[in-house]
C-alpha cells in the first residue's frame, strides 16, 4: 500500500509530465493526424491496424521520448459496493417464473457461444456489464416508460480493481487545447459505430478499451463513462464475475421518468432470489418476509 505522501508526490509528478506533454504538442500536426485518420476505411482494417492508427494520432515525440495522450488510471471499489444490470423483458413474458429470468445463470454473463461483439468485448468474449445505478442501465438499454424489466443487483465480495477510462465531457473547460482535442477525439471514437457494406456494426470502443489494459493480476474490470447518460459510469467485469460479486437478487420492475427532483420512479412487482440450489430463482411477492429481508428499501404500496 502506498503511503499518502508518496501517492501525493507520484500523482503530482505524473500531472506535471502530462501537462508538459500536452503543452508541447503541435496543434496543426495533431489536427492533420485526425484529418488523415478520418479518411481511413476502418471496416477494411483489422483490430491491430485500427489500434495503431489511433495510437498514431495521440502519440508525439517529446524530450522524454515518445509519449501518448492515452492515460491509464487504476482505482478500486471496496467490498460491499452494489452494482446493477438491467434486462428488458418481452411483453409476452409475464408468467412466474419468467422465461428470461428463471435460473441463476440468467443473472450472469452469457455463454461465450452466444456472445456477439459488444461495446467492450470481442465475439465469444464473456464479460459482465454493470452500472453503478439502475438509472444508468435503464438509459443504456433505452427501456421505455412503464415497460417491465429485470433489475439484477450484485454486491462486491472482494475489492474490484478497475482500469479507468475517463474522457471528460466538459472539454471546453480544459485550458490546454491539445488535451481538449485529444479527449474529444477519444470521446467521439469510443461512442462511434460504423456499418460496413454487409450491415455489420463495427465498434471502435472495444479496441480503445483494450488499449487501457493492465496486467490481469491488477485488473478485474474497466470503468467507462456512460454514452447514454453523461457523468454516469459503467463497469465491464472480466469473467468469471462471480469470483468478485455475489448475487443479491432480482427486482422485476417498471420505471417512470420525471423532470422534477425525483427523475426515476420504480414500481417493483416482485423479486427473485437464489432458491438455495444455486441453480434456480424463487419468486416472492412485494410485502413478503423475503422481500423485506433482501430488499428492505422497497416500500409496498
Amino acid at each position: 500500500m502506498l503511503n499518502e505522501e508518496f501517492k501525493t508526490s507520484y500523482f503530482r509528478s505524473r500531472k506535471q509530465i502530462e501537462t508538459e506533454f500536452f503543452k508541447n504538442i503541435d496543434i496543426s500536426e495533431l489536427k492533420e493526424k485526425i484529418r488523415i485518420y478520418r479518411l481511413l476505411d476502418l471496416t477494411s482494417m483489422n483490430d491491430k491496424e485500427v489500434e495503431d492508427a489511433i495510437n498514431h494520432v495521440i502519440t508525439f515525440d517529446t524530450p522524454r521520448g515518445k509519449m501518448s495522450g492515452l492515460s491509464t488510471f487504476s482505482n478500486k471499489f471496496p467490498i460491499g459496493t452494489r452494482f446493477y444490470r438491467v434486462r428488458q423483458l418481452e411483453p409476452n413474458d409475464r408468467t412466474v417464473p419468467l422465461k428470461a429470468m428463471s435460473t441463476i445463470s440468467d443473472c450472469w454473463e452469457a455463454p461465450k457461444d452466444v456472445v456477439n461483439k459488444g461495446r467492450l468485448n470481442k465475439p465469444q468474449e464473456t464479460l459482465l456489464y454493470v452500472s453503478l445505478s439502475p438509472n444508468t442501465a435503464i438509459e443504456e438499454l433505452e427501456i421505455p416508460n412503464n415497460q417491465l424489466c429485470s433489475i439484477i443487483v450484485y454486491e462486491a465480495v472482494s475489492p474490484i480493481n478497475i482500469t479507468e477510462m475517463h474522457f471528460p465531457r466538459n472539454l471546453e473547460k480544459m485550458n490546454i487545447e491539445s488535451q481538449r482535442i485529444i479527449h474529444e477525439f477519444l470521446n467521439s471514437e469510443f461512442s462511434r459505430s460504423i456499418k460496413d457494406c454487409s450491415g455489420h456494426i463495427y465498434t471502435i470502443s472495444e479496441i480503445i478499451t483494450k488499449m487501457f489494459d493492465l496486467p490481469p493480476e491488477g485488473q478485474d474490470a474497466w470503468c467507462y463513462q456512460s454514452v447514454a447518460k453523461e457523468s454516469y459510469y459503467n463497469l465491464c467485469i472480466i469473467s468469471p464475475a462471480n469470483k468478485k460479486l455475489k448475487l443479491i437478487g432480482v427486482q422485476i420492475a417498471s420505471v417512470e421518468r420525471h423532470t422534477c427532483n425525483k427523475p426515476y420512479e420504480y414500481t417493483v412487482k416482485c423479486i427473485a432470489i437464489n432458491s438455495g440450489s444455486n441453480k434456480n430463482l424463487d419468486y416472492y411477492k412485494i410485502g413478503s418476509k423475503k422481500q423485506k429481508e433482501i430488499f428492505p428499501e422497497i416500500i409496498p404500496d
